[in-house]
């Protein structure tokens, strides 16, 4: 089975998939074609317990509350290993954290906390924030509840 056969059957993304492989929780071969770059195989059994792994259990039906304006919404998926109490506490948590973003730019997190944005950048600077760096500086807002 190819990569993208694999993705296409197991439902995850092929960066997910890559990163299995990195791990060597997936066995591959190369295949060799005749004039042609060789092509990844993976073992079909394990594609088929990657796929049983990251497919969701059921949905777990947690009384509706206040802000949740659809029954469907109240509703989690449960994934495997996952305990009920993790799944009641994020359920609990989904009205406060849903629709906000995890990380802003600089500029935008120095408007949401109310800080000037040569602070942010000092603080970057010094270590006290971690940002990730990906065109440009972004701060987790987890972080910057913690300056």
């Amino acid at each position: 089975m190819t990569k993208a056969e694999a993705v296409v059957y197991s439902g995850i993304s092929l960066r997910t998939l890559e990163r299995e492989i990195s791990l060597n929780t997936i066995r591959t071969k190369q295949r060799r074609q005749v004039g042609r770059r060789s092509v990844t195989v993976l073992h079909p059994e394990d594609v088929k317990r990657l796929r049983h792994d990251f497919t969701p259990l059921s949905t777990v039906e947690t009384a509706a509350s206040p802000h949740d304006s659809h029954e469907e919404d109240s509703q989690l998926p449960m994934l495997r290993g996952q305990s009920p109490v993790v799944t009641a506490v994020l359920q609990h948590l989904r009205p406060f954290v849903e629709g906000k973003p995890a990380f802003l730019p600089v500029k935008e997190a120095a408007q949401y906390i109310g800080l000037p944005e040569g602070y942010l950048r000092k603080c970057i600077k010094e270590g006290k924030l971690v940002p990730i760096v990906h065109g440009g500086y972004y701060i987790r807002l987890g972080d910057l509840h913690r300056l």
